[in-house]
């Protein structure tokens, strides 16, 4: 704990934005990779997210040295914060399921200790929480901040590494999990999700925007009620609780945008609706991930 509140401490306190060193750069991800080993070794609550933290602020580090580098406009960063933002939470919730499908698909039992099944916990806790939050950011907050998300952002590191991996993860989980119904609605919400995050970068269109997050967040609503988790559950509900009072503030006194929108939204959420019931008739199936409280069983 105390090492990781250093190692946080010193990533903010270095050089000044934009003039890191390699030397820099490289000691910031030892501290981290240490951090990280002793959190798995030692799992302790606090420690499990101290490290988390300083995933995060590692991260952010790197991402603000890049942006004061390119000195770029705030529509730019604004896409590149949404793919890579977004990318990364969608990595550390893909991460372990996918190396637990590796595993079974090689005939071999999924060997991990508690330390590291706790840790695993942590990081889709947290890539969790902030792909609810980001949803709801970019749907509020991103037509506040430019209007027109450039989509060069997307292909600076900090966005286009995050994000590439976490697509490479999902089509990865996707296609392992052919057989296996409830990983496969995992992966599927993730992406859905991951795409809720990066639409205002795509389109500008409010309605298909509002729309999409809906789908995402019920979804996620969904996925955190099959796997018996209630973090997840509490983190989807009150992302769609914040949506839901933005919708009805934006759409009273237009009636008819008012109605398109609650055309379009119900249809999407039916579809979403009628995907989930045809899967859970299937049967409980192998989970992909583990539920709450539970390790996954090979």
């Amino acid at each position: 704990m105390v090492a990781a509140v250093a190692a946080i401490t010193w990533q903010v306190a270095r050089s000044e934005i934009g003039s890191s060193g390699l030397l820099e750069n490289f000691i910031g991800l030892t501290f981290l990779l240490a951090v990280l080993a002793h959190a798995v070794f030692h799992p302790v609550t606090v420690s499990r997210w101290a490290a988390v933290c300083l995933l995060w602020v590692t991260y952010g580090r790197w991402f603000g040295d890049t942006a004061d580098l390119l000195n770029a406009s705030d529509a730019f960063l604004t896409a590149m914060a949404l793919a890579g933002g977004g990318g990364l939470a969608a990595v550390l919730v893909q991460i372990d399921p996918v190396a637990d499908l590796f595993v079974k698909w090689s005939s071999a039992r999924p060997a991990r200790s508690h330390g590291h099944w706790l840790m695993a916990r942590s990081l889709q806790d947290a890539g969790f929480l902030t792909l609810c939050v980001l949803i709801v950011l970019a749907l509020i907050l991103v037509p506040e901040l430019s209007d027109d998300p450039v989509m060069g952002g997307l292909l600076a590191l900090p966005a286009l590494i995050p994000f590439g991996l976490a697509v490479i993860l999902c089509g990865t989980g996707l296609l392992l999990s052919f057989k296996t119904v409830k990983a496969r609605a995992f992966f599927a919400a993730t992406g859905l999700a991951l795409f809720a995050v990066l639409l205002p970068v795509l389109s500008g269109n409010v309605l298909v925007q509002a729309a999409v997050s809906l789908a995402a967040l019920v979804a996620l609503c969904a996925l955190g009620t099959w796997y018996n988790n209630r973090f997840w559950m509490l983190c989807a509900y009150l992302g769609l609780t914040a949506v839901s009072l933005w919708l009805l503030q934006v759409t009273i006194g237009s009636l008819l945008g008012q109605s398109l929108f609650f055309l379009v939204a119900g249809v999407l959420l039916l579809a979403v609706a009628l995907w989930l019931a045809r899967l859970f008739r299937k049967g409980p199936g192998d989970p992909g991930v583990p539920a709450e409280g539970q390790e996954m069983q090979s």
